[in-house]
């Protein structure tokens, strides 16, 4: 394997369990830390794996009146259908992905809906929607996604309305509020790339519900999430707007239906988590070599990964580190041919690759290193305050030799579950 590739997996790993905000198949995952990318491509997936849920807008006339029960088979009316007498109890009706068009059409600004997808409560993902929106200003895809509570109930819906840390996720603009009924609104206004290698803008606002159940729009300033030129300046609905949509009073029925149909599965395994990212902060400061000061840090307590940022007078590090323990099943994955072990026992694996996530001259340095109690230690750095660039030197400020003398401290063994 290609020492670029082993190390996106090794790093993969390294991020697998921190908690699902930092739960990437690659390095570069880390940066964006999950808290703005996963969802963005949910809509399209799920009407993906529904044969025939491709619903243009022109079936939204009869067919969504047909969906929402204000028409009867062989057209004929509701009312009428439901004044004959019956033995058998009416069942409430599913709320399909047509009934989703129907009800986005409604609550939308005026403008042509093309490549409209969707579907509904009873698809395997749940109802969602996407479709290319343009007011005349330009095409622009859109997406929009209602899930219920997943069994955390609104504590995980809380944190997806957390603005995030702008060193982990960038973006130009984010803001939080609560509504009147309580629910939680976060609107963030970043991009596609977090390189900025092409223009695309990514505008997401999502609602979490008191009781757990989120509805979520994302829309971009191209027809399509990626690989499309730009058709417009910014993405076409405005923050009032979207605060609009996603608060509509359209979504109440499938959250309500959603909630019905959640059942709690039994509780799993507990996840070993790492200490808090302000514990991290504190450990590494204290390691640092002469000479070397921060100029800056990550936010909040970030289940065993943090950042800073360092400088040594030569130009700025982000200097990254990660701390899981129970590792130990994953040593023969990630400890081979290269390591060496140490005479406590300790496995160490270090690495100089090309920075994955992009930009021009950007490097990363990995020191990763795993106790025999199953404790590990990451700890790697980028030669500019970001992955994906711009470089602010040409190497990093620390060496390989001091990235490896943070990792080995015994001061990490204070998280060890020997100790």
């Amino acid at each position: 394997m290609p020492e670029e590739e082993e190390f996106l997996d090794d790093l993969g790993l390294a991020m697998r369990r921190t908690g699902d905000a930092f739960s990437p198949a690659d390095g570069g995952g880390l940066v964006e830390g999950g808290l703005a990318r996963g969802r963005r491509r949910v809509a399209r997936r799920r009407v993906a794996s529904v044969a025939g849920s491709v619903l243009v807008a022109s079936a939204v006339g009869f067919g969504g009146a047909y969906g929402a029960g204000l028409v009867g088979a062989g057209g004929t009316p509701a009312a009428a259908r439901a004044a004959a007498p019956s033995s058998v109890p009416a069942t409430p009706a599913v709320f399909t992905g047509q009934q989703m068009i129907a009800a986005l059409r409604r609550v939308m600004p005026a403008g042509s809906m093309t490549g409209v997808e969707a579907t509904g409560v009873d698809a395997p993902g749940g109802p969602a929607v996407s479709l290319v929106f343009d007011d005349h200003k330009g095409p622009a895809a859109m997406s929009l996604v209602i899930e219920g509570a997943n069994g955390d109930g609104n504590a995980t819906a809380s944190d997806r309305v957390t603005c995030p840390d702008k060193g982990v996720v960038p973006y130009e603009d984010c803001s939080t509020s609560t509504l009147p009924d309580k629910s939680r609104l976060m609107i963030m206004k970043g991009y596609e790339y977090p390189d900025r290698r092409a223009e695309t803008k990514l505008w997401t606002a999502t609602l979490a519900t008191p009781d757990g159940g989120t509805v979520e729009v994302q829309e971009w300033n191209a027809p399509t999430e990626k690989d499309s030129p730009v058709s417009r300046p910014e993405p076409p609905l405005s923050a009032a707007e979207l605060r609009k949509l996603v608060d509509s009073d359209a979504w109440h029925e499938p959250l309500r239906q959603l909630a019905g149909r959640h059942t709690r599965s039994p509780e799993p395994p507990p996840v070993a988590q790492g200490p808090d990212g302000a514990a991290l902060r504190k450990t590494v400061r204290s390691l640092l070599p002469a000479g070397v000061k921060v100029t800056g840090q990550g936010t909040g307590d970030d289940g065993g990964y943090t950042y800073l940022l360092v400088d040594d007078g030569k130009g700025v590090t982000r200097l990254e580190i990660n701390v899981q323990p129970d590792m130990s099943d994953a040593r023969s994955d990630l400890f081979g041919a290269g390591s060496t072990t140490l005479p406590d026992g300790t496995d160490v694996s270090r690495s100089k690759t090309p920075g994955e996530k992009g930009g021009s001259g950007m490097v990363m340095w990995k020191a990763d290193t795993l106790r025999p109690d199953g404790l590990r230690v990451v700890v790697f750095e980028s030669n500019g305050a970001q992955q994906f660039g711009p470089k602010t030197r040409t190497t990093p400020a620390l060496s390989l030799d001091e990235l490896t003398k943070i990792a080995t401290s015994k001061q990490w063994l204070k998280w060890s579950r020997t100790s």
